[in-house]
């Protein structure tokens, strides 16, 4: 008995790749914070010359865990007031106050050295940021290897 139709052995592989493909572009489209907190009166209270945005590219934010510390840390100086983080690219968008908080006094907060058992870390650490939309991104480190006919 021949079957009713025959399927081109290429179309089934060539769906699940379109498929993956389609899921991630709308995952990072759409992309969701690992983290978000946000103090609406505070927000609502400080004059729109003084709010900004700050962005951070930060080695450490890798999961929901690491997320609540790294804002904790920031949470502890005035003048922040929201906080997202994305642990999928390392990424954090810190709303303050600029008459409050610097960006510089940020980054010396994210990259405070902590005394576990005797043992000195340094969880995070900022590879690059810029302290508002409009500026340009200023790299603080990089992840390339220097080679040794570089030094």
């Amino acid at each position: 008995m021949k079957p009713r139709f025959s399927v081109n052995p290429f179309i089934i592989p060539a769906f699940i790749v379109l498929i993956f493909s389609a899921c991630s572009y709308f995952a990072w489209v759409f992309r969701m914070p690992t983290y978000h907190e946000a103090k609406e009166d505070l927000i609502k209270s400080t004059p729109a010359a003084d709010y900004r945005i700050a962005e951070f590219e930060v080695n450490g934010v890798t999961c929901l865990g690491t997320s609540k510390t790294f804002a904790k840390w920031l949470d502890e100086l005035p003048g922040i007031l929201s906080i997202k983080t994305y642990s999928s690219n390392r990424f954090a968008e810190v709303g303050y106050d600029a008459s409050k908080v610097s960006a510089d006094e940020m980054i010396i907060s994210i990259e405070r050295k902590v005394n576990i058992d005797n043992e000195i870390l340094k969880p995070f650490s900022v590879m690059r940021y810029r302290d508002c939309q409009n500026s340009q991104w200023i790299v603080l480190r990089t992840n390339k290897k220097t080679e040794v006919d570089e030094l």
